[in-house]
């Protein structure tokens, strides 16, 4: 083996530990960039939740105030379609599903 040799392959490995170090520094920035992603996604998760359980209150006052909303209290006046009990429940939550949807598709993204 001659000495050209030898500083060929010291050269070639400077050269691949150059790059495995270029490698892993890019690496690094990428996962610091994703990091601050996820970081930023998050905070926007806890203001959408907070936005939505003000937005449901608020519906719920909407439809609480709501004579359309209300049931009576005497059997003889009450109508057997009406909404009541878990039925009240059920279309309530159907009109807060719709109204999210609609909330959603508005949004962008």
């Amino acid at each position: 083996m001659s000495s050209d040799d030898g500083d060929m392959e010291n050269q070639a490995e400077l050269e691949e530990k150059t790059r495995l170090i270029n490698q892993v520094l890019e690496l690094q920035h990428t996962l610091e960039d994703l990091s601050a992603r996820v970081d930023a996604v998050k905070e926007e998760n806890l203001k959408l939740k907070s936005e939505n359980q003000v937005l449901g209150q608020y519906i719920e006052n909407l439809m609480s105030a709501s004579s359309v909303f209300q049931t009576t209290d005497t059997k003889s006046k009450r109508n057997r379609n009406a909404p009541t009990g878990f039925h009240m429940m059920t279309f309530r939550r159907r009109t807060w599903i719709g109204i999210s949807a609609s909330l959603c598709e508005d949004k962008t993204f």
